[in-house]
């Protein structure tokens, strides 16, 4: 009569890992046997210890396994031999959801910048991905840190994007890459208005003076701006025509294509301090013909502008 168990044993790639991997159990024929069952008689039963079980075929040397959920596991594969002799190798397994994240913000308007920060990143991350929940899937380097981003079109439709979004995250090191995990839903509001800018007219619009110092003010009550963006015409009495280049320099110009060329292409570059903006002007512009001419967008791109003109009769 056989009353030997069989013996034998198995590996695990790793004993530690991610919610979403997979782990795998390595067995050949020579990390197991009996004295008197051939290999083939011999029943493999694998518990891995969430509630799930598995019987390895007769010749297979790896089962693959994915954890779900985080916890320590105790993986327990029986050995059965023909005469029902058991043996029983058990090996614990810890699964971690990996990482601690926050979004910087849950509410913004379409366009406006916010970020997901990152700490507690584990030892051995390759890539961070975060999918955004609007069709972009973005990958990171895995370390601590924000990872910025904003809102306004769908990459697929070309439509804007509101409405609640679920922003999810995963991790990916040797073993893989971990299941996503939900970071928070971001709130995004339409921004239906155009930023309102207006160029103010100076005390005295007759003189060239007056028009050295150019303010005005803009208001966007959704989702901002950022800068102000200006340049000046300028046409003396004998109708030469001069525009006010982005490094502020006067550049003569014969036809729109050089005026957008030259000077409102880009413009010269305002910051905006509580709604209000100025651009100097230098010196060269006299009698004749002025305009002044504002421009911005909002952070989802509405674009809003203002124009004033005047005629120079004096210095």
């Amino acid at each position: 009569m056989d009353r030997i168990a069989p013996s034998g044993t198995f590996k695990l790639n790793t004993t530690a890992l991610w919610t979403g991997q997979w782990i795998t159990l390595s067995q050949r024929a020579t990390d197991f046997g009996d004295a008197v069952s051939a290999d083939s008689k011999i029943t493999r039963r694998v518990n891995w210890g969430d509630g799930t079980a598995v019987t390895l075929g007769a010749t297979a040397e790896a089962q693959t396994k994915q954890y779900t959920r985080a916890g320590r596991f105790t993986i327990t594969e029986t050995l059965t031999d023909e005469a029902k002799n058991v043996f029983t190798i058990a090996k614990a397994v810890t699964v971690t959801v990996p990482g601690t994240y926050k979004l910087s913000r849950t509410t913004v308007y379409q366009g406006v910048q916010f970020s997901v920060n990152v700490s507690n990143v584990p030892v051995g991350t390759k890539n961070i991905v975060v999918n955004w929940g609007d069709g972009t899937v973005t990958g990171h380097a895995g370390k601590n840190g924000a990872i910025g981003y904003y809102f306004l079109k769908n990459p697929k439709t070309g439509k804007r994007v509101s409405g609640n979004l679920p922003i999810k995250i995963a991790f990916q090191n040797t073993y893989g890459s971990s299941s996503y995990q939900l970071v928070g839903t971001m709130k995004v509001l339409s921004d239906t208005t155009k930023p309102v800018v207006k160029v103010n007219k100076p005390a005295k619009p007759s003189r060239a003076s007056s028009w050295r110092t150019i303010t005005g003010t803009v208001a966007e009550t959704q989702s901002g701006v950022q800068n102000v963006y200006a340049t000046v015409l300028w046409a003396n009495s004998a109708g030469t025509t001069y525009c006010l280049t982005p490094d502020r320099k006067w550049k003569r110009y014969a036809t729109d294509k050089q005026l957008m060329s030259y000077c409102a292409d880009k413009g010269v570059k305002l910051a905006v301090s509580k709604g209000k903006w100025s651009l100097k002007v230098p010196a060269g512009a006299g009698n004749g013909y002025l305009l002044a001419w504002a421009w911005t967008w909002d952070w989802a791109e509405n674009y809003g502008e203002a124009t004033r003109q005047a005629t120079i009769t004096k210095k």
